[in-house]
């Protein structure tokens, strides 16, 4: 079986601890023969050859010096993943090993002590605790600069397939636009409004070309004003309500200060899409869309859940996972998508566009 890094490291250093730390109280121990006075009991303890008991509590000592500051680091990398926490978490683990280390060794003084009945030397003390830690911070830091690299690397692999999906995005995006499905309902909805309504004709041809220049003006960027995601939204949703009337219901609360917030370029159209998609719209189930804000960044668009009975269709690279994966390129941020019996809600984080 192949070891990983972090396996080497850890079993390189219990056995620098079985080695090392027991070696080194030995030369302590002739060293202090010659410049203090210890107990009788003591001196007969230590002109007794090595016992079992003696080698299974150094491997125990080992094991707890090595083996839990692993684990207890392998929990802080679950609790805190993100990169931006690397600082917060080994700082704890530092933290975690002079505590933990001084608790272990301390017991073990006081075991010690009782089982001779004499006060063991606190120089003695003091420096196995210090070389320990010192150990266990090394090793540690070896770990935590190994896992670092993987996790960079991994990131760099992901980072560059993101990059493809995002470009990919794009281009679906902008087809979506564009795609004969939604010309022939646009041309359809103008052909009619020209004979009965030309005043809104008018109306319609100007909103549409307000979608055409926003999505050709940001197809490059990543991210876009909330403001300016806001009136496109609008222009769409004239569209919409052209040719669903007063079926389909938009509550708006977003408030003026949240829109100079950065968002994903068309966000809400898709969202709105994906909605007109999958649900009835009658007059009898109208289609009551909701756009606000929660009490942090995020904003939310829910609708009234009232799926189609012959439903077939299902979301593709244009609709949620597109937002889905765009979110994850630019600014590694995750949608909340929750589906209930009666709603369909999904929450979007809103970006500070300096932190792009």
């Amino acid at each position: 079986m192949k070891l990983s890094t972090r396996q080497k490291i850890n079993l390189v250093t219990f056995f620098i601890f079985v080695v090392a730390g027991p070696l080194y109280c030995l030369i302590k121990f002739e060293l202090m023969l010659k410049y203090y006075s210890l107990p009788d009991k003591l001196m007969q303890e230590m002109a007794v050859p090595i016992r079992w008991s003696d080698v299974w509590q150094i491997f125990l000592l080992a094991f707890l010096l090595v083996y839990t500051p692993d684990f207890f680091a392998q929990w802080l990398r679950r609790t805190f993943p993100k990169r931006t926490r690397n600082v917060t978490r080994y700082f704890l683990q530092l933290t975690f090993i002079g505590l933990f280390v001084f608790s272990v060794i301390y017991s073990f003084k006081q075991w010690g002590e009782a089982s001779l009945g004499v006060e063991l030397p606190l120089e003695l003390f003091f420096d196995f605790f210090l070389i320990c830690t010192i150990t266990a911070i090394f090793s540690t830091s070896l770990i935590e600069m190994n896992y670092l690299s993987i996790q960079w690397e991994k990131e760099a692999v992901q980072r560059e397939l993101l990059q493809k999906e995002h470009l990919q995005a794009q281009f679906e995006v902008l087809k979506s636009q564009v795609n004969p499905h939604f010309l022939f309902n646009s041309f359809n909805t103008l052909s009619e409004l020209i004979s009965s309504k030309p005043k809104l004709a008018i109306d319609f041809v100007q909103e549409l070309s307000k979608i055409f220049r926003f999505v050709l003006e940001n197809r490059s960027n990543e991210i876009v004003e909330l403001n300016s995601e806001l009136k496109l939204f609008k222009s769409y949703l004239f569209l919409m309500q052209i040719r669903f009337g007063d079926n389909l219901h938009i509550n708006w609360n977003v408030p003026d200060e949240k829109k100079q917030f950065g968002i994903v370029p068309l966000t809400l159209q898709i969202l709105l899409e994906n909605a007109v998609k999958h649900n009835i719209i009658s007059k009898d189930k109208p289609l009551h869309i909701t756009v606000e804000l929660d009490n942090g960044n995020r904003l939310i668009f829910r609708n009234n859940l009232q799926k189609k009975l012959d439903e077939k269709t299902v979301t593709t690279k244009i609709g949620l996972q597109n937002i889905m994966n765009r979110y994850k390129y630019v600014a590694d941020e995750a949608i909340d998508i929750i589906e209930t019996a009666k709603e369909f809600i999904v929450k979007v984080p809103l970006i500070k566009i300096e932190q792009i």
